[in-house]
């Protein structure tokens, strides 16, 4: 018997919002018409899955609104493609810690259902990360900004599925060039699920790794005067060779607008210059037991000694009762394997004309192990 040529429609992590967080965060007029099927679709998922949060709010609102935090979190900074994620994977080995799941990134109010719910994920996600070979699981570390992006309609990653629209969600959902109510209602949002975290984990400090934080410092020390900041920096250019192919991968499999190639990397070059300036702006405003700043090429030669710093810095407790996994993990990722890269000089002298101050402010020079082509690549 033949079969039926029919398919669904691919879903969008959207689906893991509220059909309300959905219809406030999402403009069809802005959605091109070729992705409508999708936005269809997921806002089918969006309210096919209202009863999950029903019960999620039923379940566990006393719960969160009652629960108090032990410890304050622990902030990883930094931009994408600079080692946030390995950073992130390593300190959550700690057996204290509590983390933000990729299950909980995409169904942050849906922690009650996740027996039926994580086979589900499962069978739908890749095995591997768009962009890069790091693997992927329900179970994994994941950005906290999704998870956000997916119980409030302020969130920056709003992007990824409008990128046209990313300075205007940078001023409102990362500078908070908003209104008090609007500032007042993320701070609640970030909470609650930094706070859903901890009683999902039974850990007692929450790891939280969210590039877009680093332009966040100011409402982040507002919530948490006593939060402890790690911000990892990298070769910009090799930040930028490695943000190109990942967001160049990764925002087809999001956008519900066109966006060409071109225009992801101003974006990359707009956004990179933005968040470090924010950065070196207000990082003094950070007591200094409370940052520590990361060279991702240290770290990446000497893990656990740059571990056992950052726990001196940031006077952190439990580090001999974690040793043994952090020791555990360097040696499983040991023979993971990096995306090789090339650049043309076009290209390049664009990258050092934009980040030229990053480059001098950390002691950077082009590295010499990328290929520089004369001709524009295809």
């Amino acid at each position: 018997m033949a079969k039926s040529g029919f398919k669904l429609p691919p879903m969008s992590p959207l689906a893991g919002r509220s059909f309300f967080n959905l219809v406030q965060s999402v403009s069809w007029r802005d959605a091109s018409f070729r992705y409508f099927p999708k936005l269809v679709f997921t806002t089918f998922i969006s309210l096919l899955f209202s009863p999950v949060r029903w019960w999620e709010f039923l379940k566990f609102n006393r719960q969160v609104r009652e629960f108090e935090l032990k410890k304050p979190p622990l902030f990883i900074l930094g931009h994408w493609r600079s080692g946030t994620t390995f950073l992130h994977n390593v300190l959550c080995q700690d057996p204290q810690t509590a983390y933000v799941s990729t299950f909980q990134s995409v169904f942050p109010q849906a922690l009650g259902s996740q027996f039926f719910l994580k086979p589900f994920m499962k069978a739908i996600m890749p095995d591997k990360r768009p962009g890069d070979n790091m693997e992927l699981s329900v179970d994994f570390p994941q950005e906290d900004e999704f998870a956000l992006s997916n119980c409030t309609p302020y969130s920056y990653y709003n992007f990824m599925y409008f990128p046209k629209n990313y300075r205007n969600y940078y001023q409102k959902h990362v500078r908070f060039k908003v209104s008090s109510d609007v500032r007042k209602d993320w701070q609640e949002a970030y909470l609650q699920l930094i706070k859903k975290t901890l009683i999902n984990s039974g850990g007692e400090r929450v790891v939280l790794k969210n590039p877009v934080n680093t332009g966040r410092i100011n409402i982040l020390l507002e919530m948490f005067p006593q939060g402890k900041f790690v911000f990892i920096y990298r070769n910009p250019v090799l930040v930028y060779l490695s943000a190109k192919k990942f967001f160049t991968q990764l925002l087809p499999t999001l956008q519900l607008q066109a966006f060409e190639k071109e225009e992801i990397v101003d974006l990359i070059l707009d956004v990179f210059e933005k968040l470090m300036r924010n950065y070196l702006l207000e990082r003094n405003q950070i007591p200094a037991n409370q940052l520590c700043e990361l060279r991702f090429e240290y770290f990446e030669k000497e893990p656990l000694q740059e571990v056992k710093r950052i726990y001196k810095s940031l006077n952190l407790n439990n580090l001999e009762e974690a040793l043994p996994y952090f020791e555990s993990y360097f040696e499983k990722t040991r023979s993971f394997k990096k995306n090789q890269h090339r650049i043309t000089q076009n290209e390049l002298e664009r990258v050092l004309q934009r980040w030229e101050f990053a480059m001098e402010q950390w002691n950077y020079d082009v590295p010499e192990n990328i290929q520089i082509k004369q001709a524009e690549l295809s």
